[in-house]
């Protein structure tokens, strides 16, 4: 309503008034519902206003965050980073330039995309507290991991709430009754096939430039480089902890695989070589190593091999050139097509022996998934410090994963009143 659409308004009430059509009482209600609705049309046009602003300055934050880090979506295409798209990519760059090194303008950008920096509960392990890292990027780098690592690809997960919990094993079933065959139920207990995983913190400790938080456009750089970094780290320790570890400081005191068969006296799941080294490892030996494997072991998504590269090329590879013909292929299956399989079998690299050795573990037969569980606390860490690197010019950035691992398939199991390996065989040399 324009000005003289209100002042017409108002000069019909008046005459209307004048020639005593309304009273004045009437007359002030009308000119007051006039008014009112006067003034709704007006709160109206601003409230569209205020968001027409609202939706311009968003546009032109958006374009003046795309100016100085680029639009990552543009090479969805080209991306061929660790992380599943070059935005991923970015955001973490800039996660680590915000909430490590301090940069203002990467904090804005990631409020703008919806992210929240949040500082972590302090723990004695870690009194700081440090910064999660974001729950829309935690997937996207645990996955990561998993990409180097075996431990987070084949053993059991278990999502941990607290930092000890009690967890089931898989390898070990509940007995089965009939009462209609006069086979009464009786109480199970389940108290033997509970394990302890109890959470841990490791870290890494990774320098990074000072002058990088200044730069916001190497976000997504920054993003690629500690991501992998990051990932190829904690994916080799897991796998070392969990085939290695031998309940030493240098394994954070974890008995891994090879440690429990070492351990245990007489294991029904380690079998030895023929020979003496490597070079005395036969056919016969492995399928040995198959047919001690208990039935478990079978189910799911089945066994798998686990050794160094240099193990596979130069025993495994040997065996297999040295049955040559029809045979060779029924060794090694799809190798190229398929990936590296040894006598049908999936082969995986993990940091098992890389040099021949007598009296030594070099080659593991698993099914993880029914054998070893891995805990993860989903509590990945970023903390840094400025003072331990200051003369070089350098941010100290310190990442902290927390996780556990628990291997239970190395020992006997109890089946039928005798012991029969377990869902871990190793091959040991002579």
């Amino acid at each position: 309503m324009n000005e003289q659409d209100v002042r017409k308004m108002l000069e019909d009430l008046l005459l209307q008034r004048e020639k005593g059509l309304l009273t004045n009482e009437q007359f002030i209600k009308s000119v007051s519902g006039e008014v009112n609705k006067l003034l709704a049309d007006r709160f109206a046009d601003i409230d569209q206003l205020r968001k027409n602003l609202n939706t311009l300055s968003e546009e032109l934050r958006s374009y003046r965050e795309q100016s100085m880090i680029g639009n990552p979506d543009l090479l969805s295409g080209l991306y061929k980073g660790v992380w599943g798209n070059a935005r991923l990519a970015q955001d973490f760059g800039l996660y680590i330039m915000a909430g490590v090194l301090g940069s203002s303008t990467a904090t804005k950008i990631l409020e703008h995309r919806g992210y929240k920096l949040e500082k972590a509960v302090s723990s004695q392990n870690n009194p700081s507290g440090g910064l999660l890292i974001p729950q829309q990027l935690v997937d996207a780098f645990i996955l990561i991991i998993a990409q180097y690592g075996a431990a987070r690809r084949f053993c059991q997960p278990w999502l941990m709430t607290t930092d000890t919990e009690s967890v089931p094993k898989f390898n070990k079933g509940l007995r089965v009754y009939c009462t209609e065959a006069g086979v009464v139920p009786t109480p199970q207990d389940i108290s033997g096939n509970l394990l302890t995983l109890k959470a841990q913190s490791w870290d890494i400790f990774v320098p990074v430039n000072r002058d990088t938080a200044e730069d916001v456009s190497a976000a997504m750089a920054l993003g690629n480089i500690l991501g992998e970094l990051m990932a190829m780290a904690f994916a080799e320790q897991e796998d070392r902890v969990l085939f290695c570890g031998d309940g030493t400081s240098t394994y954070f005191n974890n008995v891994g695989i090879t440690g429990w068969f070492n351990q245990l006296s007489s294991p029904k799941g380690l079998v030895s070589g023929s020979g003496t080294g490597w070079g005395g490892l036969t056919l016969p030996n492995f399928r040995s190593m198959m047919g001690a494997l208990h039935p478990f072991a079978w189910a799911g998504d089945g066994p798998r091999w686990f050794c160094s590269s240099r193990f596979y090329f130069e025993v495994m590879m040997k065996l297999a050139d040295a049955a040559g013909g029809a045979s060779k292929t029924e060794i090694i299956v799809g190798e190229v097509a398929n990936g590296r399989r040894f006598l049908g079998l999936p082969v995986e690299w993990v940091p098992l022996p890389f040099e021949s050795a007598s009296n030594q573990i070099c080659c593991v037969l698993a099914n993880l998934g029914r054998g070893a569980i891995f805990g993860d606390r989903r509590q990945t860490t970023i903390e840094q410090s400025r003072e331990a690197l200051f003369l070089q010019r350098q941010i100290a950035v310190l990442a902290t994963e927390r996780v556990a691992l628990n291997i239970y398939g190395c020992h006997d199991v109890e089946t039928d009143q005798t012991k029969k390996a377990g869902t871990i065989v190793g091959l040991k040399t002579g």
